[in-house]
């Protein structure tokens, strides 16, 4: 038997007016026109006015204009040229100092050395500075020369120019060392009667002179590296340990290398008292906390 059909629905007829329908039809057309529109009137806008640029501000650290490091490296490169010569060629020496100095000046035969005596310095350190004026100084170099065991001082008068340059102004002068400071040492504090600090202190040292890393790292606090010397010593005798400061105290000992020498050191060991006592740091800079 056949199932029953379903019944066609009814078709509704509307009435609309064609201005109507003609609009209905055309709004997607118009709106995307509209926003092309909008899009293109925001690209005039960024050419006749653009927006503020973005700043970015950032801290720049300018080098201390005090800062010595450039003239002293370029006075100790000078006293080196300066005293190293052969007495067979005296050309090349000039030459070679000429490079150093200013316009005008000339230092040619400055240096006259007999024809049988050559010199080589073997070793320089900057010793002191005189300020002479606006961008001007003396600067003096400790030389060691390989035909001398006693250690000259060359003060060498240098300007500096304008982006840095720097220049040899004049003639030289072997000087005396710098003066001694006769006054008394500071003292480095009452003894150590903490049995605990001085032990941790005297076990440190060992394992940090020992080069052990292990072991040194048991006595400082935690997250703290200490890098060891590359040479290692065997303490064999700690003579004193003072109390500088609160957090700091000096030790005194001997310890020798492995070929059997023996050496006198003084370490600054700076502590913190946590659980126990623990090392923070060894030598540590000046100033350090």
């Amino acid at each position: 038997m056949r199932a029953p059909s379903e019944p066609t629905p009814a078709v509704e007829l509307r009435q609309e007016r064609y201005a109507t329908m003609r609009a209905r039809a055309s709004a997607p057309r118009i709106a995307t026109f509209a926003a092309i529109g909008v899009l293109s009137l925001a690209g005039v806008r960024q050419i006749v006015a653009p927006p503020h640029p973005l700043t970015i501000s950032r801290e720049v650290l300018v080098p201390d204009s005090t800062n010595q490091s450039g003239a002293d490296a370029f006075a100790a490169s000078f006293a080196r040229t300066y005293l190293t010569f052969s007495g067979v060629d005296t050309t090349a020496h000039d030459n070679a100092v000429a490079s150093y100095l200013a316009p005008g000046v000339d230092l040619g035969q400055s240096v006259v050395p007999s024809t049988s005596i050559s010199q080589h310095v073997t070793w320089t350190a900057v010793a002191g500075h005189s300020a002479q004026g606006e961008g001007e100084a003396t600067i003096t170099v400790a030389v060691a020369l390989d035909t001398d065991p006693a250690l000259r001082y060359l003060a060498i008068p240098i300007a500096e120019g304008a982006g840095g340059t720097l220049a040899v102004t004049a003639l030289p002068a072997f000087v005396g060392p710098p003066p001694l400071d006769t006054a008394d040492a500071p003292s480095d504090g009452e003894d150590v009667s903490d049995a605990g600090l001085r032990a941790v202190v005297q076990r440190a040292l060992a394992s940090y002179l020992r080069g052990d890393n292990n072991a040194l790292a048991a006595d400082v606090v935690p997250g703290v590296s200490i890098p060891v010397p590359a040479a290692p010593l065997t303490v064999t005798q700690t003579q004193a340990i003072t109390q500088a400061t609160a957090g700091q105290v000096i030790v005194l000992l001997s310890a020798h290398d492995a070929y059997g020498v023996t050496y006198s050191l003084r370490y600054q060991v700076a502590v913190v008292l946590r659980d126990r006592w623990y090392v923070a740091a060894i030598d540590p800079p000046k100033g350090a906390p």
